[in-house]
């Protein structure tokens, strides 16, 4: 399937991107209130549960294509989350609200 790989390969350039902001600066922030750890736990957990919703996806009592659509789904989901974190982090706003 198509969009699998590019899925993966979409999470894995997050991990990158996330890690290397934090790693090139010598920081975890990028401004006052803007956290680089919470987009990259999202981004590297994601290439752990995805595999994990597919092994529970393989037990229910669907056909292969619904299987995939909602894996596929489930990943966007997450892409979604760790992009929105990581534009959020940039912004320099804080994930939990004001401190």
């Amino acid at each position: 399937c198509f969009s699998t790989p590019v899925l993966v390969a979409s999470q894995v350039l997050l991990v990158a991107v996330s890690g290397f902001a934090m790693g090139g600066r010598g920081a975890n922030s990028v401004a006052p209130a803007g956290d680089l750890r919470v987009p990259h736990f999202f981004a590297l957990h994601g290439l752990q549960a995805l595999p994990l919703v597919a092994m529970v996806l393989l037990k229910i009592p669907a056909g292969d294509r619904t299987r995939w659509t909602l894996l596929i789904a489930a990943a966007a989901i997450w892409i979604a989350i760790s992009i929105g974190t990581l534009v959020q982090a940039f912004a320099g706003r804080s994930f939990v609200g004001e401190a």
